[in-house]
């Protein structure tokens, strides 16, 4: 296999930026097709208007999900991962514009035509196809269609054996490359840095597809079970132990979320994990991403982290996950127009991905550019109808820092998570003089939350002008590494601890500070 596809290990930024605790490193892809959703505290959508020329790049190409054509309709991991695969050595082309994975994704199963496809990806070539895989044979079907006109400009049959299916992939990608003329650096489509094992490939497709949609430690470790069979078939098999490392960490936080304290044996294997993959394949993007994690995560190594982000980023630039993890490195820092455009890059590339919204929103949040922190939020919401409670969220929070108390308790209201966890009630409570119901609602977050939520409460008590107490609370959420520190430089609601000496030492130590 060439450059396994990233899945998305990382790009679960938006649960980060939102500042709730539990971070899922995986895609959370939309349960359907983009609906504008009418709510009495959500905006009206804008007047319609008149939609712009078609006019994408010109060499520009999504790659959409192969069908499973099998007899037993029972290898659609395997034609995804086809997809993937593809996706993966496109994106490696400089003069290529290639759709990420999660657009790309984002139409299967949806009555949706060609060239509507290519007009929300902004593509003008859209590759097409299928697999059918019976025993050790193998038939895949390629075409790649011009979305202006319809016209297939390509197509190919390939009937090989299962073992083959690794040049497969290349001869496509290399059919895709030579039809738009796209001259190569290196003379070649790709380089070899997966595995040629097609027991650990297929181990590592059955893992892939079901960390996408893995909610449970159940599923979790039936995906930890796929990817320590791929490693028994081939040790060597750099991107199953990128992919395993932040399986472990997904692990580590679906334990946290069960109340129990993740064990060091769970986190020292995640960061075994990354270490093994970069030393395997230096040049793996997705491998300086899982250290990155890591280094994020576990040790709130902020400046260490960035330093793999740049490795990634000078990897592969066309990596839409890449540069949304290059943007969250930058908002973080407070610099934000270096974050907006890696950000704005990730979603000219991957443009219905929901994360990529939540991404800018907050990081729009962050600069105190309210109204457009908004719309963007507001845009990932038409992509998601189920991602309601993120919406209020932020709107909460927007209220907060705009000081109208009255409409963030509107917001508030809207969900339980917000009431719960953020500390919110209580800001909006003390801005109101409800100081007796702001005191109970602190104490019972003290009570029940203090160990995954000390980050929020501390944030209460800077707004109260408590710093000694707001400190107390910064440090306790340091030591337990709570990911929502991530945003400390740059959160908008903790403008009463800036001016205080103890900040500046505090970043520091994050390494924050330039």
């Amino acid at each position: 296999m060439r450059n396994a596809a990233s899945i998305a290990l990382f790009v679960s930024i938006a649960a980060a930026l939102g500042y709730f605790a539990a971070e899922k490193l995986r895609f959370s892809e939309p349960a359907s097709a983009p609906t504008v959703i009418h709510t009495p505290a959500s905006p009206a959508p804008a007047p319609a208007e008149v939609a712009p020329a078609f006019t994408p790049p010109t060499r520009s190409v999504a790659v959409l999900p192969f069908l499973d054509m099998s007899e037993k309709k029972d290898q659609e991991y395997f034609s995804d991962g086809v997809s993937e695969e593809l996706i993966d050595t496109l994106t490696k082309i400089p003069d290529l514009r290639v759709t990420a994975r999660a657009s790309s994704f984002y139409f299967k199963g949806k009555s949706t035509t060609i060239a509507d496809i290519a007009k929300a990806l902004n593509v003008l070539y859209v590759l097409a196809g299928s697999v059918r895989r019976s025993g050790k044979t193998l038939r895949v079907a390629a075409q790649l269609i011009r979305a202006d006109d319809g016209s297939h400009v390509w197509s190919e049959t390939y009937d090989r054996q299962l073992d083959d299916v690794f040049r497969v992939q290349d001869d496509i990608a290399g059919a895709v490359v030579k039809m738009l003329k796209i001259s190569l650096v290196r003379g070649s489509v790709t380089e070899s840095s997966g595995t040629q094992n097609v027991e650990a490939y297929d181990l590592y497709l059955q893992a892939t597809s079901i960390y996408l949609h893995a909610n449970e430690r159940a599923e979790n470790q039936r995906v930890l079970d796929y990817l320590h069979r791929a490693l028994n078939a081939d040790s060597h098999f750099a991107n199953a132990w990128a992919l395993l490392s932040g399986v472990l960490v997904h692990e580590s936080e679906l334990i946290a979320m069960e109340g129990d304290v993740p064990s060091d044996q769970v986190k020292e294997e995640a960061r075994r994990a990354a270490k093994q993959a970069l030393n395997l394949n230096p040049g793996l993007p997705e491998a300086h991403l899982a250290l990155a994690n890591i280094l994020m995560t576990y040790d709130l190594d902020v400046r260490g982290a960035k330093a793999q982000v740049q490795q990634a980023l000078e990897l592969n630039p066309n990596n839409s996950t890449v540069l949304a993890w290059a943007g969250k490195q930058a908002a973080m820092q407070g610099q934000f127009d270096n974050a907006i455009e890696f950000l704005q890059k990730s979603i000219a590339i991957d443009p219905v991905n929901v994360l990529n919204y939540h991404n800018l929103s907050w990081t729009l949040y962050s600069a105190g550019r309210f109204p457009e922190a908004l719309a963007a939020n507001r845009k990932a919401l038409d992509l998601n109808p189920e991602g309601r409670e993120d919406y209020y969220f932020q709107a909460t929070l927007v209220s907060l820092a705009k000081g109208d108390p009255a409409a963030a308790l509107v917001e508030i209201e809207s969900g339980e998570k917000i009431r719960e966890h953020c500390g919110c009630l209580m800001l909006a409570y003390d801005a109101l003089g409800r100081k007796i119901e702001a005191d109970a609602a602190l104490a019972n977050l003290e009570k029940n939350l203090a160990d995954n939520y000390a980050y929020p409460i501390g944030r209460v008590y800077a707004d109260r002008g408590e710093l000694d107490q707001a400190f107390r609370w910064f440090e306790r959420a340091y030591r337990q590494r709570e990911t929502t520190l991530w945003w400390v430089k740059v959160d908008p609601l903790l403008k009463n601890v800036q001016a205080d000496p103890r900040f500046d030492v505090f970043l520091r130590k994050m390494n924050l500070l330039d």
